[in-house]
This record gives structure tokens, sequence and C-alpha cells, in this order.
């Protein structure tokens, strides 16, 4: 099967310098190197025509509103693309991914949340990216701070990120932003000098909810019957915290007075042991091409 991997060659999000590179480590890192499929990457200006492309079994667009592609759907490839976030779904993005004959949509977003805006006659697949096992490391518990819960992302979207408004300011929670360096790959540098961080997000999962379990922290995770959290495989008190804004001070005093409690460790163990076996990058990149291999 060969594949060609497609990106306007001015996107950042591929560059590796991204303040996420969780897109670069899963189409760069983890697709090029499969042997599951022989994958070329296409760095390419913003008009794609369609004799670019011939030879392809399948077709995967990165970015899709930020290229324009022309007569793709007279080519006999499976066309696949990344969707946007959800709510950047645009009508004149669907209008293109139909007039170009896209089937597949992916990206790291919840069913429940995509489907408020990406229309049924599209396939979507919940795809996580860039989670490493080599990047994600979990430094010796011992060593990491205690009597401090991180909390990192952006606050002031409260129609996305309410709960982590709350959280800051609030006892035993530390606030890291961007300007303390800590990006791309050194995000996981971060969350390994902690011994807890806040995943919150009140439409759907992001990618701390994978990032900070992976690092061997202890999760608090915002699971609110919303945002499709609660079908990602995790477990209130089994590998992770289940916060929500009407428990999130009582769960957080429950860690704070207890930090050494050793079952704070087994829950942080139990969500790295999760993520690394259903969600690390290369399991990832294997489920898409077996759902490549299941619609052609």
């Amino acid at each position: 099967m060969r594949i060609g991997c497609v990106y306007n060659q001015n996107d950042v999000g591929l560059s590796g310098s991204h303040w996420t590179n969780n897109a670069y480590r899963f189409f760069r890192c983890g697709l090029l190197n499969t042997d599951l499929a022989e994958v070329d990457i296409l760095p390419i200006g913003k008009v794609v025509k369609a004799e670019q492309l011939e030879g392809y079994d399948v077709l995967i667009f990165y970015s899709l509103e930020n290229l324009e592609p022309e007569g793709l759907k007279d080519l006999p490839s499976l066309k696949v693309a990344r969707s946007p976030d959800a709510h950047s779904i645009t009508p004149e993005w669907i209008s293109k991914a139909k007039r170009e004959g896209f089937e597949l949509i992916i990206n790291h977003q919840s069913p429940k949340y995509i489907r408020k805006y990406l229309p049924e006659e599209f396939r979507y697949e919940q795809i996580i990216f860039g989670i490493n096992k080599g990047l994600h490391k979990s430094p010796d518990w011992s060593n990491r701070i205690s009597d401090k819960i991180l909390l990192t992302g952006v606050l002031w979207n409260a129609k996305h990120y309410k709960l982590r408004g709350m959280c800051q300011g609030k006892m035993g929670v530390t606030y890291v932003g961007k300007s303390a360096g800590y990006v791309g790959d050194g995000y996981a540098e971060l969350l390994g000098k902690y011994r807890a961080a806040i995943a919150a997000c009140r439409t759907t999962s992001v990618y701390k909810y994978f990032e900070i379990p992976a690092c061997g922290c202890l999760s608090f995770m915002e699971v609110n019957g919303e945002n499709g959290c609660d079908e990602l495989g995790f477990v209130d008190g089994e590998n992770a915290v289940f916060i929500n804004e009407q428990n999130y001070i009582k769960r957080f005093r429950e860690y704070l007075k207890d930090a050494d409690n050793p079952k704070w460790q087994r829950i942080a163990e139990n969500g790295r042991q999760l993520v690394l076996e259903k969600y690390e990058n290369m399991i990832q990149v294997k489920k898409l091409l077996e759902i490549i291999k299941e619609v052609i």
C-alpha cells in the first residue's frame, strides 16, 4: 500500500517547531517510519493538482484548510483528511472535502464533539497523535514535586476551558504558561517534574489527557458526560482521578493532604500503562492503517 501524506510546505504544524509537536511526531516520525506501508511525505504549494499525486493508493491531507486541491475526486486513491478542531470545521471546509472526494476524516478529538460539526456522510475516526514512549518518560516518583498540582494551557476560553480557569489560584495549584519555555517536546520535561497535573476541557479530549498520564503523572481529568472522555478507557480511582466543576476542590484536597500515599503512584502508573498500551504513537499508526485497509 502506497501512501502520500500531503501538507502545505509552509505549515508550521509539521515543521517540528510548533508549540505542540504531536502531529509532527505522528506523521513525520511515526507514519513515515512504519514498515506496514510505503509512505511518502509530500510538502507542496497551496494549490494542489491531481496530476501531482498520481500513483498513490491513499492520500492523507494534514491540513485541508491550508490547501486548494483541484481534481482529486478523479483520482482512484482513498482520500483522508485530518480535520481542524471541530469548532473550526466550516461549511467551506465541508464543501471542499465533498467536492474533492474525501471519505475518511481523522483527528484526536472525541467523536461526540466532532459530530456536532461534521456530517455523518463522512467516516470519522479518533486517532491520538504523538504519544511517544521514548519522549514521554516517567522520572522517579520520589524526586517529583508533590505539594503542587500542575496546571497548563489556555485559561481564558470558558467555552472549552472553564474548569481550568476555576482551578487557577486554588490552594496547591501552580500554573505554568508557554512563556516558561516548556513547549513542543519540552512539555514532557515539565510533566516529569510533578507528581500530579490537570487535564481539563469541557467539550472534548485534548492532548493533555494522554500526555499527562504518559509521563507518569497522576491525572486530574475532567470527565463531564459531554466531552467524550468517559470513552477513553480511564476509570476513576484506578488510572485517573475524575474531576468536574462541582468536585474538583474536594479531589485536590484529598491528594494534597496525603500526597505520599502510595495509592496515588499506583493510579499514575496505571494511567501510564493504559496510554502506552492503547494510545502510543506506533499503535495509533497501526490503527489508522488498519482502518484504511478496511475502507479501501
